[in-house]
């Protein structure tokens, strides 16, 4: 009988080992400081990988001195090594389908609440899971986002992904389901297992409704969907250095097997900005732009009930307003009144009746995160 090895990509741990195996043949001036954080931002390279980054780092050393014929007495430094790490992660995830545009924080208005839980609960036991083993405490599996639609959920999870330097696969629910027997239960089993190989990783389901809604209430292949997901999550074999971030804007549709303790058992309620929120995405939006005669704070008061995706609607309005008046326009300048006729054209869509729903499911449902 056959047996299998397998040979996993190595752990944070192994990939030091090679790292300073690699840099005893190079000639550098980096800081410990800097090495550890190179080691960190290498999660998912293979010891293939590091060799080749360091190459290439040793070909930047040289171009960046102008000493091509003299390669020997070429020094890389810090930044050399950096640009090798971001071209090869580039290259890794246009390979695979970990694909996510980067987004960071100071992109998502807002949120500051949301932000901090997502922090403490999926940043810290990925990042530091020896300090959950020390004091032999389970770290969370995962987490579900949940609110009314436009407020940013698959926006924060890229953004956690990008600012924790953390790996990330994104899926929707559609990529999941085939008509085939058997295909969904192992399109679910290779999305686990591809984020078991790049640990430590964040899974990203949007629109989970879609794909869980409660056993017995659609087709079979959602039942048989759910079942494979329950075993990945919290099955005979552990799954470490992996958690799962689901989103959804109908929480009330999920199998409760599903957000049970030890697994998505986390709820982080992600509501409409408020109004400093609000103003904060409109500069974010308008950042680039020329603006003139423009009250952010006086705007934000009049969009109140509106979402994130609507407000950026809302400016995305602006311009086809100042468009309208001069087509020919060589230096485009934002005023109020482009906003206010756009502010005619788009109403707020979330109604109160919605609005009461999120808020009553988040006062049952509330996360030991929240803060008192």
């Amino acid at each position: 009988m056959m047996k299998v090895v397998k040979f996993p990509i190595p752990k944070i741990k192994e990939r030091a080992e090679i790292f300073s195996l690699l840099l005893k043949n190079k000639k550098h001036s980096m800081s410990s400081q800097e090495i550890e954080q190179c080691i960190e931002s290498s999660h998912g390279f293979t010891g293939k990988d590091l060799v080749d980054s360091l190459v290439n780092a040793h070909i930047f050393a040289c171009a960046r001195v102008g000493e091509i014929s003299k390669v020997e007495n070429v020094e890389i430094i810090f930044q050399d090594v950096k640009e090798a790490f971001m071209r090869r992660k580039r290259n890794i995830v246009a390979s695979s389908d970990m694909t996510v545009k980067k987004v960071c924080w100071n992109d998502i208005g807002g949120m500051h609440d949301v932000k901090e839980k997502l922090k403490y609960i999926v940043e810290m036991p990925l990042k530091y899971p020896e300090s959950y083993k020390r004091v032999d405490v389970a770290p969370p599996r995962g987490v579900l986002l949940y609110g009314p639609p436009g407020c940013s959920k698959t926006m924060i999870a890229k953004a956690l992904a990008t600012e924790s330097n953390l790996n990330f696969i994104s899926k929707n629910t559609s990529d999941l389901f085939n008509k085939y027997v058997g295909e969904s239960e192992r399109a679910v089993r290779d999305l686990f297992a591809a984020a078991k190989a790049r640990s430590p990783c964040i899974i990203f389901l949007d629109e989970i409704d879609a794909l869980v809604s409660e056993r017995g209430s659609g087709s079979g292949v959602g039942d048989r969907i759910v079942t494979t997901l329950l075993t990945e999550i919290d099955g005979t074999e552990e799954l470490r250095d992996v958690i799962v971030i689901a989103a959804t804007n109908r929480p009330d549709m999920l199998d409760d097997a599903l957000v049970r303790s030890g697994r998505i058992s986390d709820f982080i309620y992600v509501p409409l900005p408020d109004q400093e929120a609000r103003e904060e995405i409109l500069r974010i939006q308008m950042r680039n732009r020329v603006i003139h005669d423009l009250d952010f704070k006086y705007l934000s008061l009049k969009m109140e009930g509106y979402t994130g995706a609507e407000i950026v609607n809302l400016c995305n309005e602006a311009v086809f307003q100042l468009l309208a008046e001069d087509p020919d326009a060589m230096s485009p300048v934002f005023k109020l009144r482009h906003f206010e006729k756009a502010l005619q054209c788009i109403p707020p869509r979330t109604s109160k009746e919605m609005i009461a729903f999120y808020e009553n499911f988040n006062s049952k449902h509330s996360s030991r995160y929240e803060r008192k």
